[in-house]
């Protein structure tokens, strides 16, 4: 995905205007992440691995980030009887923002 289409998938996403200055700002030459399904921002761990490091502020502005739902994402799973990311059971609206919009969380 070029940088055009990671921009514009990121505009869809619920909380981009609240945020805009840090998704504005993501780009392959910055370390700066967001998972949709936890809510999290996190810079990248450069070592080959998908390891990331949750940030609470915006490293531009400032202005504090949203909690990360990753606790919540577990939580949710668990309480359906679900105890790994990986089981095929997993709904699809769980790897995306759609699961915590639904709870309004």
């Amino acid at each position: 995905m070029d940088e055009n289409e990671l921009l514009e998938s990121f505009k869809k996403l619920k909380v981009y205007e609240d945020y805009k200055e840090i998704f504005d700002n993501i780009s392959g030459d910055v370390a700066i992440v967001y998972s949709p399904r936890f809510r999290r921002f996190g810079i990248s761990v450069l070592d080959g691995g998908s390891s990331v490091v949750a940030i609470k502020y915006c490293p531009w502005t400032g202005k504090k980030l949203p909690e990360s739902l990753g606790n919540a994402w577990f939580d949710v799973l668990e309480s359906m009887g679900i105890e790994e990311p990986d089981d095929p059971r997993i709904l699809a609206e769980f790897f995306s923002e759609e699961w915590w919009i639904k709870r309004e969380l």
